[in-house]
């Protein structure tokens, strides 16, 4: 990932002396690449408190060790991989949950709740590995997580793989709109 991340220009290579924040050429991220970066790290983007995490509940202040990844997870270089769930051939009911988990909304109504002051408790459905439970927002920073979910402009989101890919050498599509049998 690293290399394909060099080839494509978003990282330095490794053979440069400087980062891209020393380089004056370098443009600056996107707003919607700010607030997507600060999503992933669980920061804070814009305001008077940016760069600082966002208030969880529940949250362990000690560490009970290190945290232990379960068997075909992987955390290397910053990129984290999950290859544990094998569904068998036949098995559409387990095949239908993970197309409901994939498909699920990034938002439930029903865990949000407002408190006093004006901030917003999203609760999780279970416990973190830390211990947190629900995370305190402020307004501007629900709407920076909301606003990092929206796609890119002019982005495909949906990619076709194989005989329904764009280049395929046979596309039973184009074979019907020719008159050819299947």
């Amino acid at each position: 990932m690293v290399r394909f991340l060099r080839k494509r220009g978003k990282l330095p290579s490794e053979h440069d002396d400087h980062t891209p924040a020393d380089d004056p050429d370098t443009e600056q991220p996107s707003l919607l690449q700010t607030l997507g970066a600060a999503a992933v790290q669980g920061r804070i983007a814009l305001g008077p408190k940016a760069g600082s995490y966002v208030a969880r509940l529940g949250r362990r202040s000690d560490r009970d060790g290190e945290f232990r990844r379960a068997a075909l997870c992987a955390d290397v270089d910053g990129f984290s991989m999950h290859a544990g769930v094998c569904i068998p051939e036949g098995a559409t009911d387990r095949r239908e949950k993970l197309c409901r988990y994939a498909a699920r909304p990034p938002v439930i109504h029903d865990r949000m709740s407002l408190t006093d002051d004006g901030k917003v408790i999203y609760r999780f459905r279970r416990k973190w590995a830390d211990g947190s439970t629900a995370v305190v927002l402020d307004p501007l920073t629900l709407i920076e997580r909301l606003a990092a979910l929206i796609p890119r402009p002019r982005v495909h989101l949906t990619t076709y793989h194989g005989v329904f890919a764009p280049a395929a050498s046979y596309a039973p599509y184009r074979a019907c709109a020719a008159g050819a049998p299947l």
